[in-house]
């Protein structure tokens, strides 16, 4: 059996069922720095693949994430 090269630590953030969707929110907060769930949940529609992805699920996750530690809460915004 031929060796595998090690990748990296794998964390536990980036397995299981919520990998995909973990990845792309952490990605866009890379790139936007700030955002809302609501403004999450339009950037995250208009990758294709993640179209049919509904608003509770993008808030569920994006608490999930800030819970764990992964995200930190930076201020509200009005209704």
């Amino acid at each position: 059996m031929a060796r595998q090269k090690n990748k990296g630590t794998k964390l536990k953030i980036f397995s299981g069922r919520e990998e995909s969707l973990n990845r792309v929110i952490l990605l866009i907060l890379f790139s936007k720095k700030v955002l809302a769930s609501y403004d999450m949940y339009k950037e995250i529609r208009g990758i294709k693949g993640f179209r049919h992805v509904d608003y509770r699920t993008v808030s569920r996750r994006m608490n999930a994430l800030e819970e764990q530690g992964w995200l930190v809460q930076n201020g509200s915004r009005p209704a």
